[in-house]
């Protein structure tokens, strides 16, 4: 007997692919390619679950609509929120690095809650502040030693 493989096409190419390699949007019911999507969305289970495209997309605080021009989409799991229901409020400069509450932790302390993030959501204020104390480079954790290292014209450290 052989397997049954599950079809369905693309809305933005009208080209088929498998189900499980296509994203459905939970609000149309229509499928698209992770590279078809603008930005490309990496396919995660995170991603998946409520996944909805940009004609859809509704914010995830108040669940209202939100415009491609007005909406904030979090980089990890996709999801949209307006500027204004986000906290601490986003400045909408960050619209393509962003990343949502749920998705922001701290990879040195483990915290979530905090104000101010450095390194793309990945380092909270207070750690931070303190790994840069010493030569410590932000974004491998190595000490400057022999390394060929790089100081930043921007806030002085060394990368």
């Amino acid at each position: 007997m052989f397997p049954v493989i599950f079809a369905a096409f693309c809305d933005r190419c009208h080209q088929g692919g498998e189900i499980s390699q296509l994203l459905l949007c939970t609000r149309c019911s229509c499928h698209y390619h992770s590279y078809c999507c603008s930005p490309p969305v990496r396919i995660t289970e995170t991603v998946r679950v409520g996944w909805e495209c940009m004609q859809c997309k509704s914010c995830q605080f108040c669940r209202k609509a939100v415009s491609k021009e007005k909406v904030l989409v979090c980089r990890r799991c996709n999801k949209g929120y307006h500027p204004l229901c986000t906290e601490p409020v986003t400045d909408s400069t960050e619209k393509f690095s962003w990343k949502c509450q749920k998705c922001r932790q701290c990879r040195q302390c483990g915290t979530q809650k905090t104000s101010r993030w450095h390194i793309d959501y990945t380092l909270c204020d207070i750690c931070y502040q303190n790994k840069n104390k010493g030569n410590q480079c932000p974004l491998c954790n190595n000490e400057q030693g022999d390394q060929r290292v790089v100081q930043c014209d921007s806030c002085s450290r060394w990368v």
